[in-house]
């Protein structure tokens, strides 16, 4: 078996294993950081994203939020529910984040750390957000 065919194998398990948790979630809110230099990482998260019935609102960050797009629509995802924010616009997720207080939200972060990713993570650390938070 070739290492990236073990490296797909093993990570579509751990998509399972995630899916199996994820029918105990309220209006999941997913973020997803995504990186041009890992575009079949990119379809293979927005395949899966595309196959959740119950998505509330997906936030795309990253270089490669465009396909990604592009390849959750395609699957037939409500384009409603997807929100591109560019680098200098990670400000507003926290802002929308703040309009959900008054509903049960599960906010589930996917794909690349690096980039946006650690900036959403800072923001949650420097305002002490960290109840429920797991890296």
């Amino acid at each position: 078996m070739s290492g990236l065919n073990k490296k797909c194998k093993q990570r579509h398990a751990q998509l399972k294993s995630f899916e199996i948790k994820f029918g105990l979630i309220d209006n999941p809110i997913f973020i997803f950081n995504s990186r041009s230099d890992r575009p079949y990482r990119t379809i293979e998260f927005a395949r899966w994203l595309s196959k959740i019935n119950s998505i509330f609102r997906i936030y795309l960050i990253g270089s490669h939020s465009l396909k990604a797009k592009k390849e959750i629509i395609k699957k037939g995802v409500d384009e409603s529910t997807i929100k591109i924010l560019m680098k200098n616009e990670i400000n507003k997720l926290f802002t929308d984040i703040s309009e959900f207080e008054r509903r049960e939200v599960t906010l589930i972060g996917i794909g690349n750390i690096a980039g946006e990713g650690f900036q959403v993570i800072n923001h949650f650390i420097s305002e002490n957000n960290l109840e429920g938070l797991r890296l």
